[in-house]
């Protein structure tokens, strides 16, 4: 019989798909070493007048902004593909336990 005090002994349990993590690739850009100098010189050969203009939808102004960036970014700044897990590092679970 319990006398009102509850002994509970907590365990961490790890599933096994914890040892099958699904990873993906994520591209990592390192700005400290870019090419600076060869970034302006390209900024200023653009036409922005021929990027952004007046009769195209502000979406689309952005998208050709934003690719003419990543075009200046993949070409002068170094960059590394790293490979990260899908799961969070939170899987384990804690199971409450009776022990009389």
């Amino acid at each position: 019989m319990m006398d009102g005090n509850i002994d509970l002994l907590f365990y961490l349990v790890y599933s096994e798909a914890n040892s099958k993590l699904e990873t993906y690739e994520k591209v990592k850009y390192f700005y400290n070493s870019a090419n600076y100098e060869d970034i302006r010189n390209d900024l200023k050969k653009i036409e922005w007048s021929t990027i952004i203009r007046d009769d195209i939808s502000i979406h689309e102004a952005w998208d050709n902004f934003y690719n003419t960036t990543m075009q200046l970014i993949e070409r002068h700044v170094p960059k590394k593909v790293i490979t990260c897990n899908k799961s969070s590092r939170w899987n384990a679970r804690w199971i409450a336990v009776y022990v009389p």
